[in-house]
């Protein structure tokens, strides 16, 4: 069992979509118009929606795969059970082992309680969030710090919605715009380096802000008006690295690290608006699972 079978699991969950693009489609569109128009207001609307699980736990009943996949994932998130809080402490001037335990702690509990009901993972996850919510800030300085927390809070927020307090809610919402969504707010208003890169900070922080801004946009809508058109401007400046084959200029590695966070932004947009804005049939990326296995 490994640690990285949650992975596994939304890899495989978030790929359907990506292996369904036809390429040279219909183009991006870099300003969408009215984005929040056709949102879905009701949670959980990220990755995985209700019917998508319903779906899944059919399949689960024939596939053994699939399976499999479950139980590792709650066999982990029996472990996360007693792992210590997470705290604000920096490596050097990163944060980010910080920012990819809560988020791997979110997603291994968040797939165990939806899947099973089980009122422990909910309590953890919120647990979790509560602790990252009271950090002083998710280092912005290096931004992908802030971009895989906001993920993990966004995801947090909204698979937990119906279960928290409002008050919960309040402190949670708070803090994703405070120190999330306003930090990346003002990297797109002073054109920062990832927001123009062509490499996998752009999918990680572009992705990461699409989905803390999706998460909150039926009562916080100015931050998703404001974030989603910039983020389908920005990541077809990296989407256009995967033409024409599906390779990956940075190795196999941080394709890993960049498609994982392409696929988290599409989807989320798919799911939480029915539309990722033509993001998802540019050249290449239909192609892009053959990479590692030729690498």
């Amino acid at each position: 069992m490994t640690r990285g079978s949650v992975w596994l699991w939304m890899i495989s969950v978030l790929a359907v979509g990506l292996a369904q693009a036809q390429e040279a489609a219909a183009p991006v569109a870099t300003e969408p118009v009215e984005v929040l128009k056709t949102l879905r207001t009701e949670h959980p609307r990220l990755m995985l929606t209700p019917a998508q699980l319903s779906s899944l736990k059919d399949s689960a009943k024939t596939d053994p795969v699939l399976a499999d996949y479950v139980s590792q994932v709650i066999a982990q998130a029996d472990k996360v059970l007693g792992e210590p809080p997470l705290e604000h402490k920096l490596i050097g001037p990163r944060l980010l082992s910080v920012s990819r335990a809560c988020l791997q702690r979110i997603y291994t509990l968040g797939v165990a309680y939806r899947w099973t009901g089980e009122v422990k993972y909910a309590d953890a996850i919120k647990s979790n969030m509560m602790t990252v919510c009271a950090f002083p800030d998710w280092n912005p300085s290096h931004f992908l710090d802030t971009a895989e927390m906001s993920h993990a809070v966004a995801i947090g927020y909204d698979w937990l919605y119906d279960v928290l307090t409002p008050e919960s809610r309040d402190t949670i919402r708070h803090a994703l715009i405070e120190l999330g969504l306003k930090p990346g707010m003002a990297v797109y208003e002073g054109g920062g380096k990832w927001t123009v890169s062509d490499f996998n900070w752009n999918q990680v922080c572009n992705g990461g802000m699409l989905i803390g801004a999706l998460a909150i946009a039926e009562t916080d809508p100015q931050y998703a008006e404001y974030i989603v058109p910039r983020a389908v401007a920005s990541l077809p400046k990296a989407l256009a690295s995967y033409a024409p084959d599906g390779a990956w200029m940075e190795g196999p590695g941080y394709w890993h690290y960049a498609t994982r966070y392409t696929a988290f932004a599409l989807c989320a947009m798919d799911t939480a608006l029915g539309t990722d804005f033509g993001l998802s049939k540019m050249e290449g990326l239909s192609v892009t699972g053959q990479f590692p296995n030729y690498t």
